[in-house]
Order: structure tokens, then C-alpha cells, then sequence
């Protein structure tokens, strides 16, 4: 059966108390690292060929991605807590949910993750940097298309490639390849920040090219909200993952503590048409605790939704929303 819509009323409350929390520290990550970047040093770099090093200068550093990786962090802790929720108030009491040798391992695989994948768009951006120079276009003007141009309110660069996934850096750059063709297809992009439509429509119908400050604001504010969805889709990833994770870690706590004897945990589906098939499929499907869910799309193996420690990869647990439901099944004491 799926959740219900109590289960996952609660589920959404805890989730919208997790993202933008996650979300703020990602995205205030890339905005410090564009920011802080020496647009000038950048420069001298692509203008001298050095695209190794102002790759370099351009990557964020680990330190950086911390306050969003703690973020994540807590949310593994509120989910291994709420495992004594199930626990009779009897003995609830002698249930405390602990960072142990496990826990932390969970929490350094899951920084090293957000970091790789904060700095993954890089060779891309090193494309880019090639490509633009092959065509002349002056080496700061490609610098401020990967740190992003000031934003004189807020003091910080904004509208850069920096912070992009790969496949989202691609749609980047064809997007101001398209501007700059005046390509009708640049109305296709979802993304797009439709109040600066009524302008390219006019250089289109006029035959003009769109003036450089026009190219660099709409081109901006689009790569501007394709972080803003990479950031919602991690906080809503990582979020939601670590609830999961900690939860189920929670659970071999009470057991390791002789609190439950055994433990049935069955997946649960949103079943609300945005399901993968794959999961529809393993819906209601339950398995004694330790023993493993198969993807029957991918074949990967997973303990409960969203776990990765088996080897399963993005096609399985990305902005996947289903849950494990616990059982525990004590005998009589």
C-alpha cells in the first residue's frame, strides 16, 4: 500500500524544516567561491593558455561545501532519533541515537560526495574556456561567464557556471549559443527568465543581435536558476536521503541494544504518478532487517530507499520520495 496521506503530511513537514537549509548553504557556496575568485589573476591565466590552473582557481574548495554537508548531517540525526518513536514509552526512555563508527562513516562518504559533485562540471567548463578562445571572445569576458558578474546589492557574483551539474553547463552554453544565433529553439528552455522574452522576441523578428549587456543578464539569470534547481534537487536528495539513512542506522542501534529483537522493514511508494516503475514495482514488498530490496530496472541492491552503501546510482535514488515503513516484532518480555 502506499504512504498515507498522514505519513507523508508528516514526512513533507519534516523535509520543509531540512531543504532550504541545505539549499541556502549550497548555493551561498558557489556564490562565495565566484565572488572570492581575483577576476584579473583569472584572466591573465585563460589569456596566457593556462586553463589547467584557472581551473584551479575556479574549484571549490572542500571547507566550502561543510555547512551544507552539516546540514545533511543533522537531518541523519533527527531520522536515527525518530527510530525510539516506535519503542513502547516503557522503555523509550533507554533508547539514545548515537554518531557511532558507522554513523560517521555514512556522514564523511556523504561529504566527499556533495563535494566531488560540486566542482563535477569542471571539465565542461574547461570546454568552454577552449571553445571561447577559439573564437575570440576576450578572456574576461569568459571569466565572468564562470564566476558570474557582481550583483552591486547583494556584493556577491552571480548568473557563473560555477556550482552547475554537467548536463545543466551544457544547456548553459547552448542556451547563449541560441541568443546569440537569435534561435527561436531558446523558447523552448524552461528555465529561462521569460520576463526578458519580450526583448529577444525583438532582436529575432528585427534581425539584430541582442546588445552584450542584454546577452550577459538574460544568459545570467537563466544559469541562475539552473542553480537554484540543482540546489533544490540536492536538498531534496540529500534531505530526504539522510532522513532515510539515519533512520535505518537507528534501527540497528535498537537491535545492537537488545531493544528489538527483529525488525521488518517494507517499502513504501508515493504512487502518485511521478513514481519510478521500478519502485512502483518493489511497493509493499518487505524484508527481514540487513537483507536487501532489488531494483528490477537497474538490479541494484538497496537496504531501504535512497541507500547507495550497496552500489545503486543516481537512477535509483535521485528525488526518490519512497520511504521504508519499520516493523519492529519483539517477543514477549
Amino acid at each position: 500500500m502506499a504512504l498515507t496521506a498522514k505519513e507523508w503530511r508528516l514526512l513533507e513537514a519534516k523535509l520543509a524544516d531540512l531543504e532550504p537549509a541545505v539549499r541556502q548553504a549550497f548555493i551561498e557556496a558557489i556564490q562565495r567561491r565566484g565572488t572570492a575568485v581575483d577576476v584579473t589573476a583569472l584572466t591573465e591565466l585563460i589569456d596566457a593558455g593556462r586553463f589547467a590552473e584557472a581551473l584551479e582557481m575556479v574549484r571549490v574548495p572542500d571547507s566550502w561545501v561543510t555547512m551544507a554537508s552539516e546540514e545533511v548531517r543533522a537531518a541523519y540525526i533527527q531520522g536515527g532519533a525518530s527510530a525510539g518513536d516506535l519503542l513502547a514509552a516503557t522503555i523509550r526512555a533507554k533508547f539514545g541515537f548515537g554518531m557511532n563508527a558507522r554513523a560517521e562513516d555514512w556522514a564523511r562518504t556523504m561529504s566527499s560526495r556533495m563535494i566531488e559533485s560540486v566542482n563535477e562540471n569542471l571539465p565542461e567548463v574547461q570546454g568552454y574556456i577552449e571553445q571561447s578562445v577559439g573564437k575570440g571572445i576576450p578572456a574576461r569576458a569568459v571569466a565572468l561567464d564562470i564566476v558570474g558578474r557582481m550583483d552591486k546589492a547583494t556584493k556577491r557574483r552571480t548568473g557563473g557556471l560555477l556550482g552547475l551539474n554537467s548536463n545543466q553547463t551544457g544547456a548553459a552554453i547552448r542556451a547563449k549559443a541560441e541568443l546569440e544565433d537569435l534561435d527561436p529553439a531558446y523558447f523552448e528552455r524552461k528555465l529561462r527568465d521569460k520576463r526578458f522574452d519580450s526583448i529577444v522576441r525583438r532582436a529575432i523578428k528585427d534581425g539584430k543581435p541582442l546588445s552584450r549587456a542584454d546577452l550577459d543578464r538574460i544568459t545570467g539569470r537563466y544559469r541562475d536558476r539552473l542553480l537554484k534547481h540543482r540546489g533544490d534537487v540536492i536538498a531534496r536528495t540529500e534531505a530526504l536521503n539522510a532522513l532515510r539513512a539515519g533512520q535505518h542506522e537507528g534501527f540497528r542501534q535498537l537491535i545492537d541494544a537488545g531493544l528489538a529483537d527483529a525488525v521488518e522493514v517494507k517499502w513504501q511508494a508515493t504512487a502518485d504518478g511521478r513514481t519510478r516503475d521500478s519502485h512502483l514495482a518493489l511497493n509493499g514488498q518487505a524484508v527481514e532487517f540487513g537483507q536487501m530490496f532489488i531494483s528490477p530496472a537497474t538490479g541494484a541492491l538497496m537496504e531501504f530507499p535512497g541507500d547507495i552503501s550497496h552500489g545503486a546510482h543516481g537512477e535509483d535514488v535521485i528525488q526518490c520520495r519512497c520511504v521504508a515503513i519499520y516493523r519492529i516484532k519483539n517477543r514477549d518480555r
